[in-house]
């Protein structure tokens, strides 16, 4: 892979799970952001190139009286691992939830090419598509 992969996952629960994914995030970094206070729950260690862990602790520390634009108690506090994949000079940040297994090999690999697929550079009328509906 060329890119700058980093994979962000939220969770609050422990993340034994990951093991379905083997090596499919082998070349990429892992951003794992903790839904709780303190970090109480055990990264996976050879699951990713490298990995990062956050908790609410780091969250405030980080950011200050700025820390509230980061939702807490909800899978939205993923936008916290966007914004440090960000400042790390991620290419492709991809998100998972920390219940999810693998439907087919090569998850990094197919997002990696989806994205850097080039795309017809006209516009295509969609009103044949209306008066079909309509």
């Amino acid at each position: 892979m060329n890119s700058k992969i980093y994979i962000v996952i939220p969770t609050v629960r422990n993340l034994k799970l990951l093991s379905a994914w083997k090596n499919e995030f082998k070349d990429a970094v892992g951003i794992i952001v903790e839904d709780h206070k303190d970090k109480q729950i055990e990264t996976p260690k050879k699951l990713f190139n490298k990995i990062y862990h956050y908790s609410w602790t780091d969250i405030n520390k980080d950011l200050g009286n700025k820390s509230w634009i980061i939702p807490r108690k909800s899978s939205a506090i993923r936008s916290y691992g966007f914004y440090k994949a960000y400042q790390q000079g991620a290419e492709i940040i991809i998100t998972i939830d920390d219940d999810c297994i693998p439907y087919e090999k090569n998850f990094v690999k197919k997002h990696e090419r989806n994205l850097n697929q080039q795309v017809p550079n006209r516009w295509f009328p969609t009103n044949p598509l209306h008066d079909y509906w309509y």
